[in-house]
């Protein structure tokens, strides 16, 4: 994808309607070209987790996760309110209620808070932008 003068070239993109089936659409979101997969970032050592039921966050990606879980919910308004940075790690087991360390992985990834929407059924749907790789410890 390049950008000449104001306008988004998307050739590369048609393919994609193709392997797609249904009404849904590829929107592209460039990040500010500074700041780009988080290189101007300083993150802390300490970060609240997010623990992800069914997806993976990856550096440098821009993705909507669904929040449900009510300590989940407070900890995305907390992290809004503070740093907007947090960590995103996937659970083992989707079915698990009240995750514990050993029910997440080592490795995630650190990400900041884009945009909170408000769903209608009391879940968030957050945008997150993954910054880095992470590591529990």
């Amino acid at each position: 994808m390049s950008e000449k003068e104001g306008k988004i070239e998307v050739e590369i993109l048609t393919g994609i309607s193709d392997m797609m089936e249904g009404g849904q659409q590829v929107i592209p979101i460039l990040a500010d070209e500074e700041d780009e997969a988080g290189e101007n970032t300083a993150l802390p050592n300490v970060l609240p987790i997010l623990t992800l039921r069914s997806s993976v966050l990856f550096p440098g990606s821009i993705t909507p996760i669904t929040v449900g879980r009510n300590k989940s919910i407070k900890l995305i308004r907390e992290v809004e309110g503070a740093s907007g940075i947090l960590g995103a790690v996937l659970q083992k087991e989707s079915d698990v209620e009240h995750p514990a360390s050993d029910d997440m992985y080592r490795i995630g990834t650190a990400a900041r808070v884009l945009k909170i929407l408000e769903m209608p059924n009391g879940n968030l749907t957050v945008i997150l932008h993954g910054l880095a790789k992470i590591e529990i410890k």
